[in-house]
């Protein structure tokens, strides 16, 4: 029998803040799970993202969305 014990970070990226935070919440007593109010891409930018219910996008030009980063 092998016991592995991994000491692995994780790196989590949610732009939604409203997600960002349940996900730091959930994990506030580890520290090995750090939690980044951002997405990652290839330019520095701020894009409106627009959320239904269980999805979301930033490819349309619907106003009604939030600010992300």
């Amino acid at each position: 029998i092998f016991n592995f014990v991994y000491l692995s970070n994780i790196f989590i990226f949610e732009p939604h803040p409203k997600y960002a935070n349940q996900i730091e919440e959930r994990f506030v007593l580890n520290d090995k799970v750090k939690v980044y109010d951002f997405g990652l891409g290839d330019s520095n930018e701020e894009l409106m993202l627009n959320t239904d219910e269980e999805k979301s996008t930033v490819f349309n030009n619907e106003k009604n969305g939030i600010k992300i980063r």
